[in-house]
């Protein structure tokens, strides 16, 4: 066993009866998400994920989204479900080929290319089911308890806001629950970034994982940490994703985008207090400043 996080008994009893031949497990979590339990484990001929869901809701919505992703994506366009036990909360996922885009080094045209195929990929997830009779009123209230939620953190991490921080994401707030009632609905991914990103540079194919998050809500809120963080210094990448998503935003979804912008950056913000990173902190406000500046 390597890595910071060991495998729960039960777990790794569960493993090693469902595949035999076990060589080592390896901790994998994203750094970022201390509570995150993942674990890629190495057999003789090949490597599977085993990943303990935070909660069963979590767990539901991965299993949902893994069982239907190779119909909605396309074979290989997402890792396969192997196995899960909702007792345990485990799910077991096949590995992609290639590597995560986050930190890889890839040309210009390269760059491009990722970020339209990841564009295609989440235009036909968002298409997987019609929104149901209540997508609409659950969406509200998700808008509801985002800004609930960014309202508690601001007192606690109000020596790093100036005014315009406060009064960006107070305009947030009231632009996400104006819009809310009419934006575009979808099937959302939930955390839509380039480090659920599998990219096989031979293939050419473009993966996607980590569907914890996933379900229906409102559509464009699935680019904000493109938008927030990727896009300002990178129109071009920008030009890419609405090509392979083939669509442009419309006047509202770029406004919603800039709220849900203000809102992904304050929740960074605190997090990023709370662990003491100086970096992120200064990252954050970077967005606040530019975002909130937009709104107002």
């Amino acid at each position: 066993m390597s890595g910071n996080t060991v495998m729960p008994p039960e777990v790794d009893l569960w493993v090693k009866r469902k595949v035999p031949g076990v060589e080592f497990i390896a901790d994998a979590p994203w750094p970022r998400r201390s509570s995150s339990r993942v674990w890629r484990v190495h057999l003789r001929t090949h490597s599977v994920y085993v990943k303990v869901s935070r909660n069963a809701l979590r767990y539901q919505r991965e299993v949902y989204a893994y069982r239907h992703a190779a119909a909605a994506l396309g074979a290989g366009r997402a890792p396969r479900l192997l196995d899960t036990d909702p007792r345990l909360g485990v799910i077991m996922t096949s590995a992609l080929p290639g590597s995560r885009v986050l930190g890889l080094k890839l040309r210009t045209g390269q760059e491009r290319t990722v970020h339209s195929l990841a564009g295609g990929l989440l235009r036909r997830w968002h298409e997987l089911e019609r929104p149901h009779p209540a997508a609409r009123a659950r969406a509200i209230a998700d808008v509801d308890e985002k800004v609930e939620a960014a309202a508690a953190h601001v007192p606690k991490i109000t020596h790093l806001l100036s005014d315009r921080h406060r009064s960006g994401i107070e305009r947030a707030g009231q632009v996400l629950r104006l819009l809310a009632p009419y934006l575009p609905l979808g099937f959302r991914h939930g955390d839509f970034q380039a480090r659920n990103w599998q990219w096989d540079g031979a293939a050419r194919a473009l993966g996607l994982f980590d569907f914890e998050e996933s379900g229906s809500g409102i559509a464009v809120e699935d680019f904000v940490w493109l938008a927030a963080d990727t896009w300002p210094s990178q129109p071009h990448l920008q030009t890419a994703c609405q090509a392979g998503y083939g669509r442009d935003f419309s006047a509202d979804e770029a406004r919603a985008l800039d709220a849900y912008s203000v809102l992904a950056a304050l929740d960074d913000l605190q997090w990023a207090h709370r662990n003491n990173d100086g970096a992120e902190i200064a990252r954050a406000v970077t967005i606040l400043e530019r975002v909130s500046a937009r709104l107002l």
